[in-house]
């Protein structure tokens, strides 16, 4: 479970359910299923508005970014970690 206290527009807590290379994210308030994608390894962002998840091998370099408020792919990433500008409330 992550706790979000950002002014972000998202929810509030979000709940991670990790499988066996797939994951989902709900928003706890409603039982709202958000995401429910492929992947392995999914990590929240400070803010927990996105969500980095790897995609491909157990390598951790094929990685795509997930906007939590579009509920959509805004990047796809390879290498070991995905960081952005330091004023950037990712």
């Amino acid at each position: 479970m992550c706790q979000n206290e950002s002014s972000l527009p998202i929810p509030a807590a979000l709940l991670l359910r990790v499988f066996d290379r797939r994951y989902r994210v709900y928003e706890l308030a409603t039982g709202a299923k958000l995401v429910d994608r492929a992947g392995h390894s999914p990590n929240f962002s400070p803010t927990s508005r996105f969500l980095v998840a790897d995609i491909g091998d157990a390598d951790g370099r094929d990685l795509e970014v997930i906007d939590l408020v579009s509920q959509q792919v805004i990047h796809v990433a390879a290498g070991p970690f995905v960081a952005g500008p330091a004023a950037t409330r990712f």
